[in-house]
């Protein structure tokens, strides 16, 4: 049995040279070349750029500014801290995605709403572990106030690109919004990592890194393979209560260093994933801490692991190591015992990391999925309908703006409706009629659904 109080304690003298500002409560996927290169993907995979350039008129040369993420020193100076974007000062959509997926891990405080755990609903509470979580990551990811850069926030920020007045304020909107997305795609990316989803901190503040994210960040090049998601609310892509969710799914299906079957103190206690313990034993070389090789026996426990949402199972999976060998610390124990090697974290990111590409690229899909037009109504001969283009009823405000001819964007006088509109695969997708002043001198106008 594997203790995590006297794993705790081994990290206590590591503990006492940190300074408190510097400690980080949970590592997720390295946010300089994981979580960007699965942006990347998700971006590629999604329908993002189709969405933009139709509805938008958003191109991939459009450049926005970049939201500087500022930090107020001592001396009461404000600054942002260095970073892989620190000269850069506008990017079009998919580079402004790509910082905010970078700056979810920053400021530090940050990573401590990177955890959900689908079997309480809860956010971290790991006890043994020195900081207090402020929320879960479902919640604060997607409606929690004190949460700039989330979805709640995003859409705020759709909402101001699209009717602020000025056309440099829109683009500052514009900006805000993309990286907002990238902050949430960071969330929902980070619900691939088994320690995030069953109450395994990890990081400064926990005294270790994660094994598994420190495979995939050192030997690991992250690959897509896995379809677009398509759930039909927000909160479903961490969580459907039906095992669709990619919370579900890891949490159910693999390990965590703390979660393993020899570690009965952790809380809560897990029933899956349940493993057999191969009947052959494998000769594997390993390597101490200090270097120093040797050949040792392992056997592997076995299980299935269960897909939900696309109704796959794949059987006799490697999901842990039972061996005289700690591959958690590299070190000899006094009684075989559960852990991690390269061959579980191999086979765990070969499943999870095409999973977190398509949720992440589902995610994008569910933000921009609204369309609607503005044509006449040729069952009156007079006025305007709004058409729905969405398969998906629509209810609320519609508005009408339009553009001068120096980009000054306002409301036109008196065209604000609220409506229902039936989706589009329905008998009638079209809304009552509508009318409105018509004005001139102007170049664009918008309708806008809220």
């Amino acid at each position: 049995m594997k203790s995590r109080v006297y794993r705790k304690f081994m990290c206590l003298f590591l503990l006492s040279l940190l300074n408190f500002f510097m400690e980080k409560l949970g590592w997720s996927y390295d946010d300089v070349t994981n979580h960007r290169e699965m942006t990347k993907l998700a971006i590629s995979q999604s329908n993002i750029t189709t969405f933009l350039g139709k509805n938008l008129n958003i191109k991939e040369g459009d450049v926005f500014p970049r939201y500087k993420y500022l930090q107020t020193s001592p001396s009461g100076e404000q600054y942002e801290p260095d970073s892989p974007f620190s000269n850069v000062n506008e990017g079009n959509y998919k580079l402004l995605i790509e910082v905010g997926s970078y700056f979810e891990d920053h400021p530090v405080y940050r990573t401590g709403n990177h955890f959900y755990d689908p079997t309480t609903g809860k956010k971290l509470t790991d006890t043994l572990y020195k900081y207090t979580a402020e929320e879960s990551a479902l919640i604060w990811g997607t409606y929690y106030v004190n949460n700039d850069f989330n979805w709640k926030k995003a859409r705020d920020y759709f909402y101001y690109a699209l009717s602020e007045n000025s056309k440099d304020k829109r683009n500052e909107y514009w900006g805000k919004l993309f990286q907002s997305l990238g902050h949430v795609l960071h969330l929902i990316q980070d619900m691939g990592v088994p320690a995030h989803v069953r109450n395994d901190a990890h990081g400064l503040g926990a005294g270790y890194p994660e094994p598994y994210e420190s495979y995939v960040k050192t030997y690991y090049s992250v690959k897509g393979g896995y379809s677009s998601v398509n759930l039909p609310q927000l909160t479903d892509y961490w969580d459907t209560k039906a095992g669709k969710g990619l919370a579900e799914f890891t949490n159910s299906n693999f390990f965590s260093r703390d979660t393993n079957f020899d570690n009965p103190e952790h809380q809560p206690q897990y029933s899956k994933p349940t493993v057999t313990l191969s009947d052959q034993e494998s000769t594997e070389t390993v390597t101490d801490a200090y270097g120093n090789s040797e050949e040792v026996t392992v056997r592997y426990g076995l299980g299935t692991v269960i897909d939900k949402y696309i109704n796959t199972l794949y059987q006799n999976t490697h999901l842990t190591a039972y061996s005289l060998w700690d591959f958690d610390f590299k070190k000899k124990a006094n009684e075989r015992v559960y852990s991690l090697n390269d061959t579980i974290h191999r086979t765990y990111a070969d499943l999870l990391l095409p999973r977190t590409v398509g949720y992440s690229a589902g995610l994008l899909n569910y933000f921009f999925r609204g369309e609607i037009n503005l044509i006449p109504d040729d069952a009156t001969g007079s006025g305007y309908v709004i058409v729905n283009n969405t398969d998906e009823d629509m209810s609320g405000t519609f508005e009408l703006w339009y553009d001068n001819t120096s980009d000054q964007r306002t409301i036109v006088p008196g065209a604000t409706w609220t409506l229902s509109i039936s989706k589009k695969s329905s008998s009638n997708n079209k809304s009552e009629n509508i009318t409105f002043i018509k004005l001139t001198n102007t170049t664009a106008n918008l309708i806008n659904h809220r």
